[in-house]
């Protein structure tokens, strides 16, 4: 695992352009490659998040027939799946601060919440006890 740090970009969102932290670039063994009814394509990790219709978010492996909101105010179908073994370069856009979501090949995306890795043990250690 990789992490840019950003200062100096910002990121195209539903909302207009927003700050965000950083790009983690991790190596991941399996892809989806996903066909909208309008020819658009996405590629992405089976735990990626995509805005529907109803501006709830879903992970890309749970998509069934839900319409995936895209950019221009409208939405899409996907009809079909594929499957792309890896490795694979993935890139996670890190904390982007108006509302976590940026655009992403027409479609929006929500980003993950990175945890810096002394606090993730911090936090292990506290719940540990708890979960036990």
């Amino acid at each position: 695992m990789k992490i840019k740090k950003n200062s100096e970009w910002e990121i195209l969102t539903p909302s207009g352009w927003s700050d965000f932290d950083g790009i983690k670039v991790t190596e991941r063994s399996r892809c989806m490659k996903m066909t909208f009814d309008n020819g658009d394509t996405l590629v992405c990790t089976p735990e990626h998040r995509l805005k529907t219709e109803q501006n709830t978010f879903i992970y890309a492996n749970e998509i069934t027939d839900e319409r995936i909101k895209n950019i221009h105010n409208s939405s899409n179908t996907v009809v079909r799946v594929d499957a792309i073994k890896g490795p694979i370069k993935v890139y996670d856009i890190l904390n982007v601060q108006k509302k976590n979501e940026y655009n992403t090949n027409n479609f929006i995306s929500h980003n993950c919440a990175h945890i810096e890795d002394h606090l993730m043990k911090d936090f292990w250690a506290s719940v540990i006890p708890t979960i036990s």
